[in-house]
Parts: structure tokens; sequence; C-alpha cells
């Protein structure tokens, strides 16, 4: 009897550790049946930035540099913080007829072409709750007056990429 209730301890412990759930009791036959099962959930870790919008710098007049920023809201389920990179197609530079590099920001901070910048807090817990416009980052973009004064006329653009994931 000891060596019995060992064994199925044992095969109970299995079965937590291996996390497979199998349905609890099969019914039997009969005028009537009952059986019983488990349901089971998994809510990973999720993220989300939004409230996006495209920077236009304007034309430049030929004095001082130039400044642009857009809205952004990080979301995600559950507390702690998260990271943000930026990339970008032209590796953080204009391009047209010539290239003219810019500098990119995140809520102040400077970000630099695949930096991971850490900690950030996020402005909402749940995926529900709505981004003020108190709450929300700034994503800055700068481009010095030296740069543009050298640069040949025409349009130049670029696409900036930023990648949200949890700390």
């Amino acid at each position: 009897m000891k060596y019995r209730a060992l064994v199925l301890s044992g095969m109970v412990v299995v079965g937590v550790i291996s996390g497979y759930v199998t349905a609890l009791t099969q019914g039997t036959t009969g005028t009537s049946s009952e059986g019983r099962l488990s349901i089971q959930l998994s809510i990973p870790l999720l993220i989300k930035i939004q409230g996006l919008q495209d920077i236009d710098l304007g034309t430049y007049t030929g004095t001082g540099d130039l400044q642009g920023a857009s809205n952004a809201c990080v979301k995600r389920n559950g507390a702690g913080s998260y990271s943000v990179t930026a990339t970008s197609i032209n590796a953080f530079a204009l391009t047209g007829s010539a290239s003219v590099p810019y500098g990119v920001t995140w809520g102040g901070q400077p970000l630099g072409q695949g930096v991971v910048l850490a900690g950030q807090i996020p402005e909402a817990v749940a995926f529900k709750e709505a981004c003020g416009a108190t709450a929300m980052n700034k994503i800055g973009v700068s481009v010095r007056a030296v740069d543009l004064q050298v640069a040949p006329p025409g349009m130049y653009t670029d696409v900036l990429t930023l990648m949200v994931q949890p700390d």
C-alpha cells in the first residue's frame, strides 16, 4: 500500500510539471452520462505602439535647424518597463539628391541607429486604456542647419522604424 501511494503521487507530479492536461473524467454508459474536462488559456506578454504620425519638416528657408515631432503611445498588458529601438532605411539620413543626417529623440532622450533605450514606462497597462495627449511620448527629429545649408535642392525622405519590446 505504501508503494502504491508513492507511485500515484509521482504520477500527479509528472502531470503537473509537464503542463499536459487531459480530460479529468470520462462519462459512463447509462441513462445519463457526465464527464469533466479542463479548460486552459495562455496570455503572453503583449506590447503595442500607436499614435504615430508622419513628420513633415516643411521647407528649409536657409537659416536655423529644422525640428519635428510625432506622438507615440506604448501600451502593454501587465506592469513593467519596455525598451525602444530606432532604425531607419538610410541610417538616420534623409536621402534625395544627397544625404542629410538627422537626429532622433524618444521622450527627449537621444536614440542611436539600432541602439536599445531600456527602462521606459508604458502609458497604459491595458490595451483598452486610452492614451491621453499628456501621457504620450514624443519622437523628435532634428536636422542641423550646417547640414541643410550644404545640401542641394530637392526632396529628401527616410523611413524611421520604432521597435518596442518588454524589458
